[in-house]
């Protein structure tokens, strides 16, 4: 999406970028504030969001550089189709953490080393294994264990 940045002639490009490295940086003030603009026009104002603007956007830049451009670009751009209503922070955060959680790796831990079993407790085993199957086998045939 590019959007031409009014009175300084430059042209912002958002959306996919060909560098990785850029889209996790943080966003820079010129793009938050294009796309909070945008779902300012795009949706129904909080109670008292009239009264200082700048005061708000400054806020949300602020906190919105915490996190990756592409998260960021990404989850400010669909806002508009999940709610009708200007997101409080706690909102766009709980999406943001949620998006970067997704990419975290799954941690394993496998289970610790045991000893081998001995005979006797391999015999063990297979005698609960018998009758455990003799238990299947008469709940199959209508009669009880």
């Amino acid at each position: 999406m590019n959007e031409h940045h009014e009175g300084t002639g430059q042209v912002l490009t958002l959306g996919a970028s060909s560098n990785a490295v850029e889209m996790h940086e943080p966003p820079t003030d010129d793009e938050l504030d294009l796309l909070l603009l945008e779902i300012k026009a795009l949706c129904m104002p909080r109670r008292g969001m009239d009264d200082d603007i700048d005061v708000i956007l400054n806020a949300f830049n602020r906190r919105l550089k915490e996190y990756p451009r592409g998260d960021v670009v990404h989850v400010l751009r669909r806002w508009p189709d999940q709610s009708r209503y200007w997101p409080t922070w706690s909102e766009l955060r709980e999406k943001l953490e949620t998006r970067i959680e997704a990419r975290r790796p799954v941690r394993y831990d496998p289970p610790p080393e045991r000893e081998p079993l001995s005979d006797e407790e391999l015999a063990e085993r297979k005698r609960q294994a018998d009758r455990l199957r003799e238990t299947v086998r008469g709940i199959g045939k209508g009669g009880a264990a």
